[in-house]
């Protein structure tokens, strides 16, 4: 399947929220860490339990941020690799038609030239002969490349 642009926009929009949850989940966690740890007035005996429990959430949701941030960046490499593959694929046509039109035009820029002296521009079929030595070259060609498997 080709890939579209709006998938990749989707996925750097999702790795862009990911980041701000990452960062503000970090920032409560180590927060959520000091006063389920430390001792303040304020915190009774009876409620750092309940601290603590939130601390261990907050670590699973920094856990589930993490793998989500990892999911997108697999995400993100296989849509690069699917843009590689899709640019990888033009290329090899752009390179075949250009491999069979480089001796076609070898051949008539020399057949274009004003020499005397060339092979079979003497003869009355000789346009039609050359020609036909074109087209038998590119089916050649065409068939060398199916023979490899490049088409």
């Amino acid at each position: 399947k080709k890939p579209e642009p709006e998938t990749l926009a989707q996925i750097l929009s999702l790795k862009r929220e990911i980041n701000k949850l990452k960062r503000s989940s970090f920032s409560q966690r180590e927060k959520i860490s000091l006063l389920a740890k430390s001792d303040y007035k304020f915190i009774t005996k009876k409620s750092k339990p309940y601290f603590r429990d939130v601390y261990d959430h907050m670590i699973r949701v920094s856990d589930s941020i993490e793998n989500h941030r990892d999911s997108l960046s697999e995400a993100f490499n296989a849509y690069m690799s699917a843009v590689s593959n899709n640019m990888n694929e033009v290329m090899k046509v752009l390179s075949i038609i250009a491999t069979i039109a480089l001796p076609l035009t070898v051949i008539s820029g020399i057949y274009g030239t004003n020499f005397i002296h060339l092979p079979g521009s003497k003869l009355y079929f000789g346009f039609w002969i050359m020609i036909f030595f074109m087209i038998i070259m590119v089916f050649a060609m065409i068939f060398y490349f199916k023979k490899r498997k490049w088409v």
